[in-house]
């Protein structure tokens, strides 16, 4: 007798049929109907569903056999996963594996078997849809097309489980997600908030509530836009428009939030690093779902359409009215106001709010100005 070899991807093998939970389950009716079709349909006394394990061979439907498993070294099945199309055995005792098999010279004294690999999505063979008789006989070509279209029928019933065992996966893995996602939300210390691409709010943190000015009831499902300030909703839904698009992956913006109070909440969105644009589904046309998850760091909470710059302007103030000096004591003047071509005007007698009105952030230009950026080498040397 000559013991089965093991096939080149055994352990990817064993891997997916363990994945199914199909060893020592009860009889499967819909399974048991096929095999008790096929022991009708071939004239044969036995049909088995089967499915090689690392030691055995575990009868998941029999028809017309009694023992639920044997040994694996000692089954026929194990030598037919190893093929690509249905192994038949005319006569055992002409065959050099099987002649002195347990199975054939002692009960139940197999002479004849056909066996069908029986193939995951993946295409490894986890069993085999066999036909057993105590007799020798003769397996036709149309016998092999009908015993591969109940094998196809077994396979689907494998497939739609290992479907339904992934979908379970998935969904455990999304809820640990979810799970995880909600803790770090909850006690983040900035704003987070999770949108839909058209615009509405699927999730806030309470910070985020706070910085907005609005409870959590008032923003789930309502629309982003109905609480951010008009002149910035505009820059909002471009920078959204691109990333959605894939023509950037983070952004950050300075917008002003309409609080409930009437009051305006200036802060810092951006959308980068941890935060970021996961798609979790398939929509029903196959494209990807996203949500969109922003950070919110409060800037300021004031009153007035300008409230952020009177309240910056006195902290701005002894900059805006010491730089003109400065400037003409280093005689760099007209470098400067070349390089800083978005300031169109200034003089000693600059006001904050005129400085802070101009179209750029104030923050950035300060930033800029600071890091030499706007500023003329001569001068940095001179600082």
């Amino acid at each position: 007798m000559r013991p089965p070899a093991l096939p080149h991807n055994e352990s990817k093998r064993l891997q997916v049929l363990h994945s199914l939970h199909l060893l020592d389950t009860p009889p499967d009716p819909a399974l048991d109907r096929l095999t008790r079709l096929a022991t009708r349909l071939f004239q044969v006394p036995v049909a088995l569903v089967t499915l090689v394990d690392e030691e055995r061979q575990w009868f998941l439907s029999r028809a017309g056999w009694d023992i639920c498993e044997t040994s694996r070294r000692d089954s026929l099945c194990g030598h037919a996963i190893l093929g690509t199309a249905t192994m038949v055995v005319a006569d055992t005792l002409l065959d050099e594996r099987f002649e002195d098999n347990p199975l054939v010279v002692g009960s139940p004294g197999i002479r004849f078997y056909a066996g069908r690999p029986l193939r995951s999505r993946e295409g490894l063979a986890l069993g085999t849809l066999c036909l057993i008789d105590l007799a020798p006989r003769h397996f036709s070509a149309a016998d092999k097309a009908a015993l591969n279209d109940l094998a196809q029928m077994v396979e689907a019933h494998f497939h739609g489980i290992e479907v339904a065992t992934d979908a379970q996966a998935v969904k455990l893995s999304l809820e640990r997600s979810d799970m995880l996602f909600a803790r770090t939300v909850t006690h983040a210390a900035v704003g987070i908030a999770v949108g839909t691409p058209e615009g509405h709010w699927l999730e806030v943190n309470d910070r985020f509530c706070e910085i907005v000015g609005h409870s959590r009831p008032q923003l789930i499902g309502a629309a982003a836009t109905d609480i951010v300030d008009p002149l910035d909703v505009e820059a909002a839904r471009t920078l959204a428009r691109r990333v959605l698009a894939g023509q950037t992956d983070a952004f950050q913006l300075e917008m002003r939030f309409v609080r409930a109070d009437g009051s305006t909440s200036w802060a810092q969105v951006d959308h980068a690093d941890t935060v970021a644009f996961v798609p979790l589904c398939q929509s029903q046309n196959s494209l990807p779902e996203f949500n969109v998850t922003i950070r919110a760091h409060c800037i300021a909470i004031c009153a007035g359409a300008h409230a952020r710059d009177r309240q910056r302007a006195p902290l701005a103030q002894p900059l805006v009215d010491h730089l003109p000096h400065q400037l003409a004591s280093c005689g760099c003047a007209h470098h400067f106001f070349r390089r800083a071509s978005l300031i169109t005007s200034f003089s000693s007698t600059c006001s904050a709010s005129s400085f802070f009105s101009r179209p750029f952030s104030v923050s950035n230009s300060f930033r800029r100005l600071a890091s030499g950026t706007l500023m003329p080498p001569n001068l940095l040397r001179q600082r």
